[in-house]
């Protein structure tokens, strides 16, 4: 029954990782979408 217990919590942390790195990479892109917007600008 523990170990059942624990492993939703593993699976959990998987998909907050997975998400903050998706957040991650979305906002570099973002960065470099802001970039290149600002230099076709100028």
């Amino acid at each position: 029954l523990d170990g059942k217990s624990e492993f939703p919590k593993m699976a959990h942390i998987k998909r907050i990782r997975e998400l903050l790195r998706r957040e991650a990479t979305n906002m570099r892109e973002r960065k470099k979408e802001r970039k290149e917007r600002f230099s076709l600008r100028v």
